[in-house]
């Protein structure tokens, strides 16, 4: 039986900044539960609201230039698209700036009372002593990976969702469960492609009707 959580400040970044295994299931959903995930901010939404308020440079991108920043300049690859792009989204954002002045100083309040030293995964990262990299970052790559070795059906809750092998035929086929996700990791809610690494996450192994994959590895 195998619990463990890994974490790196890139997914480009060949080693793991941050390693913990757990003896029991228990030990490990105690952590698990504190990876709540924050939300990205979509197009629409970075509109009328500026997503971060956290420090002064984040703010003003967010405030004066939402898209462009987050939507127009990730098009690099194609010049094109590139100018066709940042003409749209330059409009889009002066046309809505008028809408993000009346909602900077309620989104400030709002994100004031759930800052990143705050978030219950980062002040467990700060207790255990991870490496600044991760602790001085508003997202890491993080990967979580749980092996089962019993038979029958696996007594937990992973992500929000109910993990029932009730639900497939002849479960006492499977000796062996494997959980293994990896996905960037958000301690504030950010614009939708901020920093170097975006959004993804993977699972293998046999799709469940909650969207929970189960893999048999023995």
């Amino acid at each position: 039986m195998t619990f463990a959580i890994r974490i790196k400040d890139s997914p480009t970044n060949n080693a793991w900044l941050f390693e913990r295994t757990f003896a029991t299931q228990d030990d490990f959903l105690a952590v698990a539960t504190l990876c709540n995930n924050r939300q990205r901010a979509g197009f629409f939404k970075s509109l009328v609201v500026p997503v971060r308020t956290d420090n002064l440079k984040n703010f003003c991108k967010d405030f004066f230039l939402p898209t462009f920043f987050d939507h127009a300049l990730r098009n690099t690859h194609d010049i094109g698209l590139l100018i066709i792009s940042s003409i749209g989204c330059l409009a889009s954002d002066l046309v809505t700036l008028v809408i993000r002045l009346f909602t900077a100083i309620p989104r400030y309040y709002a994100n004031a009372k759930q800052p990143r030293p705050l978030h219950p995964f980062h002040q467990y990262l700060v207790a255990n002593g991870a490496d600044a990299r991760l602790l001085n970052t508003d997202h890491v790559y993080l990967n979580l990976k749980y092996v089962e070795g019993q038979t029958g059906q696996m007594p937990m809750t992973w992500h929000g969702f109910r993990v029932n092998l009730g639900s497939f035929e002849e479960p006492h086929k499977y000796k062996k469960y494997q959980i293994d996700t990896e996905e960037v990791f958000n301690f504030i809610e950010l614009p939708q492609f901020a920093g170097p690494i975006q959004v993804s996450q993977t699972k293998r192994g046999i799709p469940s009707s909650n969207g929970v994959q189960i893999e048999q590895v023995g």
